[in-house]
């Protein structure tokens, strides 16, 4: 049930001698040994209530690393026109972080930053992957529907030099600001100085509580690779403090 186990709401009691005791928002009452958290720390420590509290250091640490803005679009074609020019469909447009008329900005290059040709092996339909990021993510928000795909498939037309871009057959899009779950993408931000003073914290286990989630991998911090890196750390912590069974 997606409502039952909505970490929204959720309560969890842990301590160092009884197991874990997890209460989630339709009152439905979990018991286990051991929980992994694979989410951000401004994701856990805003929407869990922990009794005990977390430590004030990893409060602090949350409170530091506020979740980037992104929205991803997807755009269908019948076919990968531009790849009949010899393009690649990957793009990557500077926006100035000091813009004064974003909106105008939006108008003049467009809303996206990054594009990736995501289209079906075989050339039988055309998709192009499109990143918005940052400020514009807040801007691009405030518009319908309507206006933000008009916007994105002139950018494409004019990157691409094809008024077939003016003509997608579907189109798709996922603002994760939007999203309770991570409220932001593709990870959480520290400021200046706290990974080096906080950031052992993203990995360290607390009482019978242990941290997943991309934020906390060795490498690839922000991508899948980090996030698997990071669960199957966690596990492996899990799997140590288990009894052995015979």
């Amino acid at each position: 049930d997606a409502h039952e186990n909505s970490m929204k709401s959720h309560k969890s009691e842990t301590s160092t001698k009884s197991p874990v005791k997890i209460v989630l928002r339709s009152g439905r009452v979990l018991r286990c040994e051991r929980v992994i958290i694979a989410t951000s720390p401004a994701v856990y420590a805003s929407s869990i209530v922990f009794e005990p509290r977390l430590d004030a250091l990893r409060v602090q640490l949350a409170q530091r690393m506020p979740m980037s803005c992104m929205i991803k679009t997807l755009t269908f074609y019948r076919r990968p026109f531009w790849r009949e020019k010899g393009l690649s469909g990957r793009s990557y447009t500077h926006h100035p972080l000091d813009s004064s008329d974003l909106l105008a900005q939006l108008d003049s290059e467009g809303p996206v930053t990054e594009t990736y040709d995501n289209s079906d092996p075989s050339g039988r339909f055309g998709c192009i992957i499109g990143f918005i990021m940052g400020n514009r993510v807040r801007l691009f928000s405030s518009l319908s529907p309507q206006e933000r795909q008009r916007k994105i498939v002139e950018q494409y037309a004019r990157l691409w030099g094809s008024d077939e871009a003016l003509e997608p057959v579907g189109f798709a899009e996922k603002n994760w600001i939007e999203d309770e779950h991570c409220r932001g993408c593709f990870m959480a931000i520290p400021g200046p100085g706290v990974f080096s003073q906080l950031g052992p914290l993203l990995w360290t286990p607390s009482h019978r509580l242990h941290f997943a989630g991309t934020e906390s991998a060795f490498e690839y911090v922000g991508y899948m690779e980090g996030a698997m890196q990071a669960g199957t750390r966690a596990a492996l912590e899990v799997l140590s403090s288990l009894p052995l069974v015979s």
